[in-house]
């Protein structure tokens, strides 16, 4: 997802990821959360950025952040060095990698991070050859994250399909390309970045719903979650109608990649963060007995 930092379930066990060619094999993984009253909020899992939460402080305090993410249904994505704010929380950490090479770093974090959140899109980040041929970067990436002993949550973006099914609507194509299937197939979780549709709920649920059934047949164990922005690629969404995206689609996800953006060289079109957006969503989520 670009223009942030997230992730946020906590799986207990180490995974078992196969090495190149082989399917992943998934060990025990712990859902129970150790937050159950927070509505509709505290009863999905959540994958969020570092930078995300210091946006959603801003706005609405340390204090606020604590008490909706400090949980065992967050994954956060940070550094290396966890921010001094997240020290000691409930909460898992994920580093954040967009290629191949980007894996060097994540032996620096293996202490405090138990996961890694591959994140391909079509852009400088991700070398073209990877954003080219699925099924062998999702396997290598499998196979690195075997030797260093963490779980992957991959992300691969939908403009992928750019480069996998030149000439496609990049959504059909997304679907049609074996995209989802290669990195599903070989990860703990995987995150359908379908943000850009979720001004249009009937049409993100069926996105999402689609893109999830794809995966679980290509691995019946993975986690899918879905992505949803304050601001995707500069769009102005209600928290109104976020929360209907989620309502639609909380029957066949895991969880949300919460994405709180801002524009820069990551994402262009995002303009000024939309942090309140954020707050006005975990709101009418915790209203909601779900």
């Amino acid at each position: 997802m670009r223009g942030r930092f997230l992730i946020v379930v906590v799986l207990v066990a180490a995974v078992g990821l196969a090495s190149c060619g082989s399917q992943v094999q998934h060990h025990a993984v712990q859902t129970q959360s150790t937050q159950v009253s927070n509505g509709l909020f505290g009863k999905l899992h959540w994958l969020v950025a570092a930078s995300g939460l210091r946006k959603i402080a801003a706005v609405a305090g340390q204090g606020y952040v604590r008490k909706y993410f400090d949980t065992s249904n967050t994954t956060i994505i940070a550094p290396s060095v966890v921010p001094k704010e997240l020290e000691g929380w409930t909460a898992g950490y994920a580093a954040d990698v967009k290629s191949l090479a980007g894996f060097n770093s994540v032996a620096d974090a293996r202490g405090s991070h138990r996961f890694v959140l591959f994140d391909p899109e079509h852009w400088a980040y991700t070398p073209l050859a990877e954003q080219a041929n699925p099924l062998s970067t999702a396997s290598a990436v499998a196979a690195k994250a075997q030797v260093l002993g963490v779980n992957v949550i991959s992300a691969p973006a939908v403009d992928l399909s750019k480069v996998v099914a030149p000439g496609s609507d990049i959504w059909d194509g997304y679907l049609s390309s074996g995209i989802v299937t290669a990195y599903a197939k070989y990860a703990t979780g995987i995150d359908i970045q379908a943000q850009g549709l979720e001004g249009r709920p009937s049409v993100y649920s069926s996105f999402v719903s689609r893109a999830a059934a794809e995966a679980r047949q290509a691995n019946p164990d993975v986690l899918v979650y879905a992505g949803i922005s304050t601001n995707p690629s500069g769009q102005q969404v209600s928290a109104a109608t976020i929360v209907q995206d989620i309502e639609a689609t909380q029957g066949f996800v895991y969880g949300y990649w919460l994405n709180v953006p801002s524009g820069g060289e990551a994402c262009p079109r995002c303009g000024i963060a939309q942090p309140q957006v954020a707050v006005a969503v975990v709101n009418r989520l915790v209203a909601l007995s779900g």
